[in-house]
């Protein structure tokens, strides 16, 4: 091309200009909304409370999906708020909370519906002359550590000889603290304090030596820890934190058929139980493990003396036990079944006890086939085992530290096992856009010698988009499915299902989900959780954006270069 005048050429400079501006701004990458946190974490039955969403959503607001019924999330004119209301009729529990919009979906986080009324700290709140006072107990507290450094005190009345149980949940949330609870008196002494009970997850039990006025206090180091020794703060350090003088249970041992047994209870405040409902506020457990270590059914005690094979407790289903003095053997016995598996698993360090307990099992002639120290993780231990013949068998319960005493507590649980698997996938949000194809991944997990071909399948498919079924032998550990759209698919958000099933035996169901309970190590620190609300995702998203508008002024300049 020759330009006849310089105003020729200034002209055909700024029209490329603007058409290259054009496309820059159209093809500039539109975003889907990032959820990091919710602060609060949660509210009570019936309650309406101001909840800031803490990531990223251009433009607001993005749509809410909420798992369950009962809570509704409503978008307020302030950017990162939304007005969350919790029905008077809805359920005690967890919810997962996604935003969306039509570029994609955010990760799902966690919303606690909780029975306890819930209450926002305050600041400044950092010593405890500008403490937060809590009017009664028990008390649900949601609190964010905002600064490097933060502290949050809370002042409580005790009468002497109460006990008041401190329980913080930030872990288990997904919060980037390392929390420590401890208590003080009116002179800043410290009377208590817990760094880790269940994970890094603090617990305190304290009685009040004198009837006053008491502080707790709220602080956590960085998760993932860092270099400095210094504690943290940021919009991540989120936490609930429950404080009760009522009846708080730690274990509920359920009787088998055998009416001479009786209900076993651990915890503090037992004597409070009767005709006081407060006490299920010890429930209001933040994660679905720690819900079902609370309650077993089942449950027959050791029947001492039980040394030695020959005097070992008869296992109908479960057991418990305490080793009770330095050096304490406990044996159980229990009939195999040819062929069957068993699962074979200590609960004591995840409920809080001071235990480090190694499992042994024996065969008819107390030969020892296998042993474990802590493969349940927090040094409880785990074997699983397939019996090669009909016959009595024995499981042996130590101390790998030989300690004993009267807080040295466990629970046996025996369970029969048959042959499963479990689906993963590596994200749980999904975006497929019109006239392309995605494709997912799938890890297969086979357990208990599960050997069947399994047939892999996407469920809840808008119109338009397609998915061929997957099978898989148990040669497999992957597989792919591939999900197409066709060029004429219109826009869709909404759930997604990826589902397992035996082909030779179809009511064997497993869903695909994106597991959260990873750990790592990197350059020695520690990443990850190894519980959190939801283990398992099970709800997927999928999106399929709206189809590009047409930029008539890139048709135009398309049209021009081609001439």
């Amino acid at each position: 091309m020759f330009f006849n005048s310089q105003f020729d050429c200034l002209r055909s400079y700024l029209a490329f200009a603007l058409a290259l501006n054009v496309f820059l701004t159209n093809s500039s990458p539109a975003e889907a909304p990032a959820l990091d946190h919710l602060f609060p974490v949660g509210a009570g039955i019936g309650q309406t409370v101001t909840v800031k969403a803490i990531g990223k959503a251009e433009p607001w607001p993005p749509q809410c999906w909420v798992s369950g019924d009962g809570v509704v999330f409503s978008p307020t004119e302030k950017k990162g708020e939304w007005n969350v209301e919790v029905a008077s009729d809805a359920k005690q529990g967890s919810r997962l909370v996604r935003f969306f919009n039509e570029d994609g979906a955010s990760i799902p986080r966690y919303f606690i519906v909780s029975q306890t009324t819930g209450y926002l700290e305050t600041e400044p709140n950092d010593h405890i002359g500008e403490s937060t006072q809590i009017p009664r107990l028990p008390c649900l507290i949601h609190g964010q550590m905002e600064r490097g450094q933060d502290v949050d005190t809370f002042k409580v009345h005790l009468n002497e000889g109460e006990t008041m149980v401190a329980r913080m949940d930030a872990y288990v949330l997904g919060s980037t603290t390392d929390p420590l609870i401890r208590v003080l008196d009116d002179v800043n002494r410290v009377l208590a304090w817990n760094h880790d009970s269940y994970y890094l997850d603090p617990r305190i039990a304290f009685q009040a030596p004198k009837t006053g006025n008491y502080w707790i206090q709220i602080m956590g180091f960085p998760y993932p820890a860092t270099s400095s020794e210094r504690l943290g703060g940021g919009s991540g350090y989120i936490y609930r934190l429950l404080l009760t003088h009522q009846a708080y249970v730690r274990t509920m041992d359920l009787p088998g058929n055998d009416p001479n047994q009786s209900l076993q209870l651990h915890g503090w405040n037992l004597n409070k139980i009767p005709g006081d409902n407060a006490w299920l506020s010890s429930l209001e457990l933040t994660t679905d493990l720690q819900q079902s270590l609370i309650k077993a059914t089942g449950v027959s005690p050791e029947q001492e003396p039980n040394q030695s094979a020959e005097t070992a407790t008869f296992l109908v289903s479960h057991g418990s036990g305490i080793l009770q003095h330095p050096g304490d053997v406990d044996w159980f016995a229990f009939k195999a079944e040819k062929d069957r598996w068993y699962r074979f698993e200590i609960q004591s360090a995840r409920l809080g006890y001071p235990c480090d307990l190694t499992l042994k099992l024996f065969d008819k002639d107390q030969k020892e086939l296998k042993s474990d120290d802590d493969s349940a993780t927090l040094g409880d231990p785990r074997i699983d085992w397939k019996a090669p013949a009909a016959e009595t068998c024995y499981l042996q319960v130590t101390s790998l530290t030989h300690d004993g005493g009267k807080d040295h507590i466990y629970r046996l649980i025996r369970e029969t096992k048959s042959p499963s698997c479990e689906l993963s996938v590596d994200a749980s949000e999904f975006t497929l856009k019109p006239g392309e194809s995605t494709e997912i991944k799938v890890t297969i997990q086979r357990d208990f010698n599960h050997d069947a071909d399994i047939k892999v399948q996407a469920r809840l498919l808008p119109p338009g988009v397609s998915c061929s079924p997957v099978f898989a032998d148990k040669t497999k550990k992957s597989i792919k499915l591939f999900l197409h759209a066709a060029p004429s698919s219109q826009p869709f958000q909404g759930e997604l299902q990826i589902v397992g099933v035996d082909v030779d035996q179809s009511n064997n169901r497993y869903p695909a989900g994106k597991i959260t309970v990873t750990t790592s190590v990197n350059n020695g620190v520690p990443n990850g959780y190894m519980d959190q609300v939801y283990r398992k995702i099970d709800h997927l998203w999928l999106t399929v954006p709206p189809r590009p508008k047409p930029d008539p002024q890139k048709e135009q300049d398309d049209k021009k270069t081609e001439s």
